[in-house]
């Protein structure tokens, strides 16, 4: 039985699901067909071993025997009941899901419907005038309610053009005003994603997106907050020097309208606030880290990092660089620790969280136990070239003698990688890292005038690699 699709769906639902899920299917309206019998005590059978399912009475030949007592082994015919048992189960769950709170809005549109077709056309139109009333409080803005505000408008648009008395606009103007709203706020979060993933990889552009991605507003941003600050997101991505006044009233801007947004809006918002100040810093605007540093401390106790109280690997990671860059290593080395066990995004998890236990280490100048956490290969490309930079890195603050071969394996796949799924930018990062340290390692103590000239060659950070840790390494070659 553990092989099956509906073992499979019942160790994901919650515990306390578990006695509404069997008076749903031991209802008859619900369980109608000839295995209703059948379907509860399987049900019944599979209920106590929740959410493991790890038991003897579980193999197949003992569910037979429980099922069908004395019977002889018939092919086909338990899968039948585990089948109709799997599909009553998805029903309950679709039952469950739909009578949340927060699809109050799918209740309404449904339930007028529901109007139309009894034929209580004198209730629709006051129905839905009171409804609109109550769900359209501009107080938890986002995509989803303009799609709402949309979709709404146009049922009563629909409405009112099937009862066409050829008097007024028959909601017409309300209609076009709820889909240029829709249509911006969702034009420019397609747009900002785009822009974002343009700076971590190669995305081919249709001239159709090239020509979404350049019209002008169709509304006056004024009007719309979530238009207003998904603009300024917007302008802050395209330009390649992004402001930091622009930065700082965008970061203002999401702190005077906190109660109008709703949550997971706010949540995108402030990561691209983050992500715009790891733009600004890769600018060479270093005053930009400790800004950052706070924002991740910001976030985090606010909620906006995590989702379930889990936090994404990627997410992790970036906290801990930052953290240990600024020279808060207590504070990181905690944050790892705090979260080590509340990771998701991949499926080694583990691996993460030595990875950046290797970089609190690495920071403590602890360095071959910083070799002995470092993970082999990381599916994320970013952190997978971030390990294998500290290795070398570790591997020259040691004078280790496999120091150049782990440099010549890392050029190979730098170079053989930049022609798959790196983007220009990180190209040039991680090769400049390399050539640098080539020339480092050959690089005799006191040779100033070489030494200098390596160092002239680390004026714009962005470009290069670890360039804290090359600078560092440089400059202690010198001598005064």
């Amino acid at each position: 039985m553990s092989n099956t699709q509906l073992i499979d769906l019942l160790k994901s639902i919650p515990h306390e699901w578990l006695n509404e899920a069997d008076m749903y299917l031991q209802s008859r309206f619900h369980n109608r067909g000839q295995r209703y019998h059948d379907i509860c005590a399987l049900f019944k059978l599979l209920k106590p071993y929740h959410p493991d399912f790890e038991h003897p009475t579980l193999e197949r030949s003992m569910v037979y025997a429980h099922l069908f007592p004395g019977q002889k082994i018939i092919k086909g015919k338990l899968e039948k009941v585990i089948s109709d048992t799997l599909g009553l189960v998805r029903s309950f769950l679709l039952h469950q899901h739909y009578n949340r709170p927060e699809n109050n809005f799918q209740h309404t549109i449904d339930w007028a419907q529901v109007l139309k077709t009894l034929g209580k056309t004198d209730k629709y139109e006051h129905f839905m005038e009171k409804s609109k009333q109550d769900l359209f409080k501009e107080d938890n803005l986002s995509n989803k309610y303009f799609l709402q505000k949309l979709q709404f408008e146009y049922e009563i648009l629909s409405w009112r053009n099937v009862n066409n008395t050829t008097k007024g606009d028959i909601n017409l103007m309300n209609t076009f005003s709820a889909l240029l709203n829709y249509y911006e706020v969702t034009r420019l979060e397609l747009s900002n994603l785009l822009l974002i993933q343009q700076k971590l990889t190669t995305v081919d552009l249709t001239d159709n997106v090239l020509m979404v991605l350049q019209q002008p507003l169709l509304i006056p941003k004024e009007d719309n907050i979530i238009v207003e600050v998904s603009a300024q997101i917007n302008q802050l991505l395209q330009n390649e020097q992004p402001s930091l006044d622009d930065f700082h009233a965008l970061m203002h801007l999401l702190l005077i309208h906190e109660n109008t947004i709703s949550p997971p809006t706010l949540r995108d918002y402030y990561t691209y606030l983050r992500n715009i100040c790891s733009l600004l810093i890769n600018k060479g605007n270093a005053s930009m880290i400790p800004v950052l540093h706070q924002l991740h401390r910001d976030n985090l106790s606010r909620g906006y990092l995590t989702i379930n109280d889990k936090i994404h690997v990627s997410t992790f990671s970036n906290i801990n660089r930052v953290a240990l860059f600024v020279g808060n290593v207590d504070w990181a080395s905690e944050f790892v620790e705090e979260y080590k066990d509340r990771l998701f995004g991949d499926q080694n998890l583990n691996d993460y969280y030595m990875l950046n236990k290797a970089l609190c280490l690495f920071a403590r100048k602890e360095f071959e136990e910083a070799l002995s956490l470092l993970p082999h290969t990381l599916n994320n490309f970013v952190n997978h070239l971030l390990a294998r930079r500290i290795e070398i890195m570790c591997y020259y603050e040691i004078r280790s003698e496999i120091l150049l071969s782990k440099l010549d394996a890392f050029k190979v796949y730098v170079w053989r990688a930049s022609n798959k799924s790196l983007s220009p930018a990180m190209q040039d990062a991680n090769k400049s890292f390399v050539n640098l340290l080539y020339q480092l390692i050959t690089t005799q103590p006191g040779d100033n005038s070489k030494l200098k000239r390596l160092l002239s060659k680390l004026e714009n950070p962005k470009d290069i690699a670890e360039y804290s840790w090359l600078s560092a390494k440089i400059t202690a070659l010198m001598k005064k």
